[in-house]
């Protein structure tokens, strides 16, 4: 499905012969589609706070689309838009050669350090979603590359390589059970990491 422009001001930039980044063109939330292999897995409480950033500081985030109106990144941001009853999407098309900046303006300082961190942390409340991510790393041997080692794919994605009876590659996916040591300080972190390292145990260390 392509997407559908509306005009602004009477007519469209392209028509008019050049581009006004003031008045982009216009579509319906509607003519978006979300990412259907989308990797990233968004819950509950990872879209409602940003429906509740977009209801109490508004909209301000980017999201990229391509030419088709698929969503390749903000599909949560299009959800909760969808959900606050945001209806409207400017396009601003791009090259990738130069960055494409928001600006918002009169928000206070309480509201402009709100959005930042409503923006950092709605990011952190989304998961991977595992048989995407493995199914990635087995439809192409570098897609993932500098994105996740080979071992971090294994534990995000849970899964052990076996080989079966006729030579094929597949995956076993597996449980895994841990325990999460509280630290008190980067110290204390490493000093546990490295003892329980001694003792064979499998280690990793998070920061949250």
């Amino acid at each position: 499905m392509g997407v559908k422009k509306s005009r602004t001001n009477g007519h469209s930039s392209e028509q008019s012969g050049h581009s006004d980044s003031m008045a982009g063109d216009m579509v319906s939330i509607g003519a978006l589609q979300s990412d259907p292999a989308n990797a990233r897995r968004h819950n509950p409480r990872n879209v409602g706070l940003i429906e509740e950033a977009l209801h109490e500081v508004g909209a301000a985030r980017s999201i990229v689309i391509d030419e088709d109106g698929v969503v390749l990144a903000g599909n949560a941001t299009i959800e909760a838009a969808g959900n606050v009853g945001i209806e409207k999407v400017r396009i601003v098309d791009a090259s990738g050669d130069e960055i494409i900046a928001v600006r918002r303006r009169g928000l206070t300082q309480r509201q402009k350090t709100r959005l930042g961190l409503f923006d950092n942390r709605a990011a952190e409340l989304a998961d991977w979603d595992a048989e995407v991510i493995a199914g990635l790393a087995r439809a192409e041997e570098d897609l993932l590359a500098t994105m996740w080692t080979a071992s971090e794919i294994e534990a995000l994605a849970a899964v052990e390589p076996v080989n079966d009876e006729e030579g094929g590659e597949g995956f076993n996916y597996r449980t895994q059970f841990g325990v999460i040591v509280i630290c008190d300080d980067e110290p204390s972190q490493r000093a546990v990491f490295e003892r329980l390292s001694a003792e064979g145990m499998n280690c990793r260390v998070v920061v949250t």
